[in-house]
């Protein structure tokens, strides 16, 4: 019953999304993270496509950060795998929550949509088209190749 109940909750949340893209612009995907089968055989090995166990249910694309979204009934529970995902989006500046049950999914949602847009780089950072930008894990763009913890853009 638990598992009928999460699938309600996520087509209630995808209907929801999608009436809310009317008035604001941001992407969202459900992640189909499972393994595949065709009547009862699995017909290819998840892991050698990327599959990692724990991933969240949905990602929310919106000014410039991701927010990924596990859906759990009101008395569903995180695995092992589940948590360490979402402690890894939230170090690496991303936004990674679980919602339990639909009215927490709501509150969830509502802080997801209040945040603020992140600022645009200042002027004499953009780029001709080719050009490689630096940025540094806090999302500082930089004049030049850091020695460790940065992120490459081809602009």
């Amino acid at each position: 019953m638990g598992k009928k109940m999460e699938r309600d909750l996520h087509k209630s949340l995808v209907k929801l999304l999608k009436q809310k893209q009317d008035h604001e612009e941001f992407l969202f995907f459900h992640i189909k993270n499972d393994i595949g089968s065709s009547r009862g055989h699995c017909f290819y090995d998840p892991r050698s496509l990327g599959v990692l166990a724990g991933v969240a249910d949905f990602c929310i694309l919106r000014n410039g950060k991701a927010y990924f979204l596990e859906i759990k009934s009101d008395k569903g529970h995180l695995s092992k795998e589940q948590r360490k995902f979402l402690v890894e989006v939230n170090r690496l500046g991303h936004v990674g929550v679980v919602g339990f049950g639909w009215r927490d999914i709501i509150d969830k949602l509502e802080s997801i949509f209040s945040e603020k847009k992140r600022s645009a780089p200042a002027d004499d950072y953009h780029a001709d088209p080719g050009k490689v930008l630096w940025v540094d894990k806090r999302g500082k763009f930089l004049k030049r190749r850091p020695k460790q913890g940065f992120s490459l853009f081809l602009y």
